[in-house]
């Protein structure tokens, strides 16, 4: 198909550059995957088989007939299982949960809004989700850290990138409708 009007040309470009917004949607939901690691290394650490047995064995055999959970399952860092947690441990795990599960309560609306802005303006969507993608590392790796003050400065980066992406997509949307 040859391209004869700038028209034509600037549909081309959009969506060669369309390839753009489907990789930094993906970078999110692979971060987002990612991030679930850490959970897993600090469920084995506080929540490991002599933790459990020492604490849970005699309840958790006596009301289920079967072994203690491995990790701690299904305890997300304020069930019983955490109850048994230093103040110090029941920290440091509940900062790896709440760094992991704060993406994925954002995730479902970040990806598709991204594809969504993508459509009409795919360079300005790829910042704007790759800003998020860097927001995202910042605010885990702080929260991992330092706790709840150690994610300031990502949270500042993921709340503008989630306002900014939700708003061009809502324009991208109206733009469409009335054929712009």
């Amino acid at each position: 198909m040859a391209l004869s009007t700038a028209k034509d040309h600037s549909y081309y470009l959009q969506l060669n550059n369309y390839g753009l917004v489907m990789l930094t949607a993906a970078a999110l939901i692979t971060e987002c995957w990612f991030q679930g690691f850490p959970v897993i290394f600090a469920r084995r650490k506080h929540f490991n088989n002599e933790f459990m047995e020492k604490n849970f064995k005699e309840e958790h055999t006596k009301s289920v007939s079967c072994e203690v959970p491995v990790e701690g399952y299904p305890d997300t860092g304020s069930g019983r299982y955490s109850q048994k947690l230093s103040y110090k441990n029941w920290l440091e795990f509940n900062s790896v949960q709440r760094a992991q599960l704060n993406f994925v309560e954002v995730i479902n609306f970040i990806v598709p809004a991204t594809l969504i802005a993508g459509v009409k303006y795919p360079l300005a969507a790829t910042m704007i989700g790759g800003t998020h993608l860097l927001g995202r590392i910042l605010y885990s790796r702080g929260y991992r850290s330092k706790g709840p003050r150690g994610r300031f400065l990502g949270a500042i980066l993921n709340f503008a990138s989630v306002i900014g992406q939700c708003g061009l997509a809502f324009a991208v949307g109206l733009l469409i409708y009335l054929k712009k």
